[in-house]
């Protein structure tokens, strides 16, 4: 029941995003807006990053996007860094949805295992609110 709870709950936000970004005019996609250091094409590709680092990452499981990614679309990163051109939006859009199957099929029978099992090791810090 947890495992068909969480998935239907992480497909509901996924889905959620997915709707919000894509109702995005197609040339605001990549503005900076004034004040801000990264475009609405970076955030897409950041979730895509850090879902895979909270995902397979913090349970040692191979990554399966692009190393480049991590310079594009990691933490402390900015769009006026790139010094490559990044995926297109219908690329990240496309890895998204992959991504959700890829969580299911690595996930699917391990939500009873506690992180620390899976992991051998706890690896997270609590955050001050």
């Amino acid at each position: 029941m947890r495992e068909e709870f969480m998935f239907h709950s992480f497909n509901k936000q996924q889905d959620a995003f997915i709707d919000l970004v894509n109702k995005s005019p197609l040339d605001k996609r990549k503005v900076v807006p004034a004040g801000f250091k990264t475009n609405l094409l970076w955030h897409v590709g950041h979730v895509l990053v850090v879902t895979e680092f909270h995902v397979f990452g913090l349970a040692d499981l191979p990554r399966v996007l692009p190393e480049n990614y991590q310079n594009l679309f990691a933490h402390r990163t900015k769009t006026s860094d790139w010094t490559e051109e990044p995926p297109t939006w219908e690329v990240l859009i496309a890895q998204l949805k992959e991504q959700r199957y890829l969580i299911h099929e690595t996930l699917k029978d391990k939500l009873e295992v506690s992180v620390k099992e899976l992991t051998g090791q706890v690896r997270f810090r609590l955050m001050k609110v």
